[in-house]
């Protein structure tokens, strides 16, 4: 509901092609998948998980990249305020990374809570624990 309410569009097995920005912000996206070919309006992307990580495809919003890297702070937000990265693409400062699922997991789960937080800033950033849940 609350994706809808948002009209947030939920893309499955798609590949990104390329990611048109202003140079600050994005404003669409190429996609290819079940549909063939297209070009969609976008002020946000999420991407899951993806085998092929491609950082050329986004310098039309002048991320800041070290390699095959998409560089970010802690929170895993980029150099553009409100666009974050997590997993094998994102790298920290250059620190040493590990490109394995539980790490990228770990981290995007720490890029989605500061996300929530860049939207609703009054949330809280911690989403709490599955054991306090009333299952």
């Amino acid at each position: 509901e609350a994706l809808d309410s948002h009209k947030v569009e939920i893309r499955l097995e798609t590949n990104i092609t390329k990611i048109i920005g202003d140079g600050q912000k994005v404003t669409a996206v190429e996609i290819e998948g079940k549909n063939g070919k297209e070009t969609l309006k976008a002020d946000s992307i999420i991407l899951a998980i993806s085998y092929k990580i491609e950082p050329n495809n986004f310098k039309s919003i002048t991320l800041q990249t070290s390699g095959r890297y998409i560089k970010v702070n802690h929170a895993y937000e980029t150099n553009i305020k409100g666009i974050y990265a997590a997993g094998d693409i994102a790298n920290v400062a250059d620190e040493p990374k590990f490109n394995l699922l539980a790490v990228g997991s770990a981290e995007a789960y720490t890029a989605i809570n500061n996300v929530k937080k860049y939207v609703h800033p009054t949330s809280s950033l911690f989403g709490g624990h599955s054991s306090s849940l009333n299952l």
